[in-house]
């Protein structure tokens, strides 16, 4: 067994050149494909379990009440229910809010005990808008007021650097809430054995959920298992620990059966996260041969009960601009709180930041290609940082350009009769996916010459299982297909969640280390054999040779 352990194993070999990749860069079939489309892939929604119970859940009606009393006992008489409980006392702060949860043999029996549960609630004050929520006077939250400033950033004098600009323009841009929708919606599984649980989740971060559970539970971490072998799409809202997942096990301890809890479609647009909407204030200076001199943002942003997203970053990071200021406020709201959603808060930023460009390059008669040209950055942090390692966004740009005709567009936005016209137009995006410290992969070399990749991590749909078997057969002379992988377990080593762009970069070297170090020991056994050294030893086409 060959771990990435670098602290404990010698320094790795280095990587092979590019051109002398058999595998890695060419077109490979997934390993998982024809499962994925033949419907053979178990996802938690497939899950069935000998005894299996199904759960429900309440949920608070009110945007903002006081859980006055509550009764369940009604419940227990019920034929079929085998387990309920009370999940919530005191406020609640949006509707949809999980209040009390049980446990039946069937769906159908499931519902019919909701409707037995007996709540009085003191309806309170709420606030369910940003622009109620800002009133003076509004009904507040949380236990703090309801605008919160949660980010500042200056570089420069802002002043000095509109004072230098030729024109300046200032406008507004909104976007409101959005919800992930994955075409699986989020559900869990949950089993008792003992005083040991396994959970089946439809999750992005198969360690978070078991830390989650063992912080919520009170138990080891240790004696938690969570597994997820195929999830239908997460967007962001799976990467951390659900309340409903926590219910499941509280469940299935009372009833001392597996409990399954599959969030229906309304549910996983009212609880299980949000895009926080924006209302972005821009204000930017220009000279007149598109030369920006100063940028200033103003967000305010809704994540319901949580908090709103950067959206700055855009602003901060995307373009060549000495002066820059930014202040960000979360607006709390009787609603669901947010989670990371596709790029957090880069989207709205890029949204406002690029709609916004457009609208400069047209006060100063700039083609807007040209002023993103112009203020083109090779460093971060507005080109007064780090050198970026590589960046091709000006490349990007001129075959952009070529392939989609630019030089025939409108020279003033608008041009054309009708009502309906057409226009060709330009963004840009900013990310910084990176690969996450810590992550573990074994390769393991069984005796009969099978070989094993396993890694703690988790498909979200882009190909894991592939590219860690096209790595280890890469490194090791294979086919992929030859590589067993393993993912998906919290029994395998450790691995973060998978979100914002960085599995890959965490997997993939790690796979690769081992990988490395196994093929080293191979090619020590076989340098002992074939009596040469080891360095001549080549290991290609599933045998050796110098």
């Amino acid at each position: 067994e060959f771990r990435d352990m670098k602290t404990e194993e010698p320094e790795v070999a280095p990587s092979p050149e590019k051109d002398k990749f058999e595998i890695i860069g060419k077109s490979t079939s997934r390993i998982d494909g024809e499962k994925i489309v033949t419907g053979r892939a178990p996802y938690t929604h497939d899950i069935k379990l000998r005894g299996m119970l199904y759960g429900k859940i309440l949920r608070s009606p009110h945007a903002c009440a006081e859980v006055i009393s509550m009764d369940i006992s009604q419940v227990q008489s019920l034929p079929g229910v085998k387990a309920a409980i009370q999940l919530k006392k005191g406020r609640v702060t949006y509707a949809g809010e999980q209040v009390a949860a049980v446990a039946a043999v069937d769906e159908k029996t499931a519902e019919q005990a909701l409707k037995l549960i007996k709540v009085e609630y003191k309806s309170l004050p709420f606030a369910v808008t940003e622009e109620k929520a800002m009133e003076e006077g509004a009904p507040q939250v949380r236990k703090r007021p309801n605008v919160q400033k949660f980010n500042e950033y200056t570089r420069g004098n802002i002043d000095k650097g509109f004072k230098e600009a030729d024109f300046v323009l200032e406008n507004t841009y909104k976007t409101a809430v959005e919800i992930h929708h994955p075409a699986e919606t989020h559900g869990s599984v949950a089993k008792w054995e003992g005083e040991r649980l396994t959970v089946w989740d439809s999750t992005q971060a198969i360690f978070g959920v078991r830390d989650g559970l063992a912080r919520a539970l009170k138990i080891p971490a240790s004696r938690i298992k969570v597994i997820k072998h195929y999830m239908g799409g997460g967007f962001g809202s799976k990467l951390g620990i659900n309340d409903y997942t926590v219910a499941a096990a509280m469940l299935a301890k009372q009833a001392n059966k597996p409990v399954k809890i599959i969030l229906s479609r309304r549910e996983n647009s009212l609880c299980v996260g949000n895009r926080p909407s924006s209302l972005q204030t821009i204000k930017g200076g220009v000279k007149k041969d598109g030369t920006l001199t100063a940028l200033y943002l103003k967000n305010y942003t809704s994540g319901g009960i949580g908090r709103g997203d950067y959206c700055s970053e855009p602003v901060v990071d995307l373009y060549k601009c000495p002066n820059v200021q930014v202040e960000e406020h979360s607006v709390f709201t009787n609603t669901g709180a947010s989670r990371p959603t596709r790029a957090p808060g880069h989207v709205q930023g890029t949204f406002a930041l690029e709609g916004f460009l457009e609208e400069l390059a047209n006060k100063i008669n700039l083609d807007p290609l040209e002023l993103r040209k112009k203020n083109y950055s090779t460093k971060n942090q507005g080109d007064k940082e780090t050198p970026y390692s590589s960046k091709g966004l000006n490349k990007c740009y001129q075959l952009g350009a070529e392939k989609i005709g630019w030089k025939r567009r409108n020279k003033r936005p608008g041009e054309g009769n009708g009502k309906v016209r057409r226009g060709l137009g330009v963004a840009s995006q900013i990310w910084w996916g990176v690969g996450r410290a810590g992550t573990q992969a074994d390769v393991k070399l069984h005796p009969d010459g099978s070989v094993e990749a396993i890694c703690g991590t988790q498909d979200i749909g882009c190909g894991t299982r592939t590219y860690m078997a096209t790595i280890t057969a890469e490194t090791l002379g294979l086919r992929p297909k030859d590589v067993t992988v393993k993912i998906g377990n919290t029994e395998y080593p450790w691995c973060g969640g998978s979100g914002g762009s960085t599995t890959t970069p965490s997997v993939a070297p790690a796979i690769r280390d081992a990988a490395l170090k196994a093929a080293d020991y191979l090619k020590k056994m076989a340098a002992e054999n074939l009596e040469v050294k080891a360095d001549d030893i080549i290991i290609g086409n599933r045998k050796f040779s110098n």
